[in-house]
């Protein structure tokens, strides 16, 4: 048996010390280096390595669930499916895409009367696709394709204003100005004035740009920012104009524009099929952010991934949309969120799935908030925060 006296001792516990300094400083040195990286790029790159998706994961991996608010069905409030929904002050005001129908609750769930309705007529919209809400002005703003429609908070209708231009969606900045992404054959993105007149525009409409990701304009920081979703760069516009804020690098699996303009022009007008069938390049589908983190829809290998990814820490978990486990109430379901508050997601659940096991953990839990949902009922707003 070996002894030690009092100084090998100290002097091993001395040798520890010392290899334990050095590999914290070169673990640091490499950060320093990394973000030094970053900064000479001019954005942040965020490594996603697709070998690290998961084939199963539980929905409580990725969400804490927070509160939750079904939506009151009257005769005059029938909700076939929420395409976008914003809380603001007292009322939550939620757009059914399908039927082309907003509505307006209390934060209770309670209906309180509809904004507008489909017509020719003054205060009528032929095809919505986005709205805003301006919370200097309390003006609801309705994207008519190429024209806005403006209404109080209440839902009287104010007046109407063409555009320039097509758009699908849009959104206000600080300094009362508008983003608007392009529908039409001009340029992808337009900025105009509090009067929605054009005051400049960036991205000009080709194959490069034609995919469109569900949320292609967003809120982070303050600032907005802009998916372009076929080379997985994300603009801010804080300086009005466009400025690579991150990219998504998918471990080199990323179509470049280098390599989009070598594609024949058949596989360029038909890029996210190119993608799909290829089985080499990863996409990212949506981009959604919180202070902190984002969720990211991904598609790879003819298979859709959704997770999310911390944008201080840039840790970040995918599973396959397909084998998500909804542990929480059972019942699997696409989680796109209809809408986002400061720091939580807010998504639209049929009420049928949410009370489709009655003897889980999770409805038992909310029995009194679901006590009187059934199949015929409005969606239930679930509100969510990330884990990630």
């Amino acid at each position: 048996m070996v002894t030690l006296d009092i100084s090998q001792i100290e002097s091993l516990h001395f040798l520890r010390r010392l290899i334990f300094s050095f590999l914290f400083i070169v673990f640091a040195v490499a950060n320093v280096s990394a973000i030094t990286q970053n900064e000479k790029e001019g954005f942040i790159r965020i490594n996603i390595k697709t070998d690290n998706f998961k084939n199963s994961a539980n929905l409580s991996d990725f969400l804490e669930i927070g509160k939750l608010i079904p939506l009151e069905a009257t005769k005059d409030c029938l909700i076939k499916s929420i395409r976008k929904v914003i809380q603001y002050r007292d009322n939550i005001y939620v757009f059914d895409m399908d039927q082309q129908k907003y509505f307006r609750f209390n934060n209770a769930g309670k209906f309180l009367g509809q904004i507008g309705q489909r017509g020719k007529g003054p205060g009528e919209y032929l095809e919505t696709y986005d709205f805003q809400i301006d919370t200097k002005k309390e003006l609801i703003y309705l994207l008519d394709f190429c024209k806005i429609h403006i209404f109080s908070l209440n839902g009287k209708w104010i007046r109407s204003v063409k555009t320039e231009f097509m758009a699908e969606a849009f959104c206000q900045t600080e300094n009362n100005q508008f983003i608007f992404y392009g529908a039409g054959r001009d340029n992808r993105i337009f900025i105009t004035d509090s009067n929605f007149k054009a005051i400049n525009s960036f991205f000009p409409y080709s194959l490069a740009y034609r995919l469109t990701p569900r949320y292609p304009l967003s809120i982070y920081n303050n600032d907005i920012l802009v998916q372009i979703p076929t080379f997985d760069t994300i603009y801010t516009l804080k300086d009005g104009k466009p400025k690579p804020l991150f990219y998504l690098d998918y471990n080199g699996k990323n179509l470049t524009e280098k390599e989009f303009n070598r594609l024949p022009e058949a596989d360029q007008s038909k890029v996210y099929d190119y993608i799909m069938l290829n089985c080499r390049h990863a996409n990212s589908c949506e981009f959604i952010p919180l202070k902190n983190s984002a969720i990211i829809a991904v598609s790879y290998c003819q298979k859709a991934y959704w997770g999310i990814c911390n944008l201080k820490t840039h840790q970040y978990s995918f599973v396959e949309l397909r084998k998500l486990n909804n542990d929480i109430f059972g019942t699997f379901m696409y989680f796109h969120p209809a809408g986002i508050t400061d720091d939580e997601y807010i998504f639209s659940m049929p009420a049928e799935v949410m009370i489709k096991d009655k003897t889980n953990s999770f409805y038992q839990k909310n029995i009194e908030t679901l006590k009187e949902v059934n199949d015929l009922s409005n969606p239930v707003l679930l509100f969510a925060k990330p884990k990630i």
